[in-house]
Parts: structure tokens; C-alpha cells; sequence
């Protein structure tokens, strides 16, 4: 729904890894992962967080339930030690890379 419904063009290409909903079904946080640089990253989660008031309003229209929850968008926590480690692993491999090529 939000790459087709969805027409702001700094949300980007996001993905929706898990949705957290509170037990009286008033409050859901949904974790989210944008695709792009750290600062389009930002950009798009707080695009999301404008579009808020119309995805619960396109979810009403589409899921029968009693109450339909506020929408939080968060950036998905595990995405971020995902990267991190990803960094790190680049960045240890050029640190190994210059000294090999200081031992030639």
C-alpha cells in the first residue's frame, strides 16, 4: 500500500519489517526500513510520519476491525546494527587492504 497509494516522492522505496500494536489496539509502531543514504533515511521516515492520518485511513477501508490503531513510523532498530556491522566490515577490510599494500 505504501509504494502504490503513496505518492510523495521522498518516501522512497521502503520496507515494513514488523509492526508492534498495543494490547487495547490503540497505538502500532511500525518498524520500517528505507532503502538510500543515511539522510534520505531520515527523509523518508518522517514522510511517513505526514502520511500517518491517511495510511490508518486507507486501513480502515480495507481491514474490518473495531478500532484501528495511530500509526507511529520508526526506523526498524535492527536495520541500524545491520548497517553499522556492514561499515564496520567494509571499513576493516580497506584498513586491511592498505596493509597489504604497505608490506609490497
Amino acid at each position: 500500500m505504501i509504494q502504490r497509494r503513496l505518492t510523495d516522492p521522498s518516501i522512497g522505496f521502503v520496507t515494513v519489517q514488523r509492526v508492534s500494536i498495543t494490547p487495547d489496539l490503540s497505538r502500532a509502531i511500525a518498524f520500517v526500513a528505507p532503502m538510500g543514504k543515511a539522510e534520505q533515511v531520515q527523509v523518508s521516515v518522517e514522510s511517513l510520519q505526514r502520511a500517518a492520518a491517511f495510511v490508518r485511513r486507507e486501513l480502515s477501508r480495507r481491514i474490518r476491525m473495531y478500532r484501528i490503531p495511530e500509526i507511529r513510523f520508526q526506523l526498524d532498530p535492527d536495520m541500524l546494527t545491520a548497517e553499522s556491522i556492514a561499515q564496520e566490515r567494509s571499513s576493516n577490510q580497506a584498513s586491511e587492504n592498505f596493509v597489504e599494500d604497505d608490506d609490497r
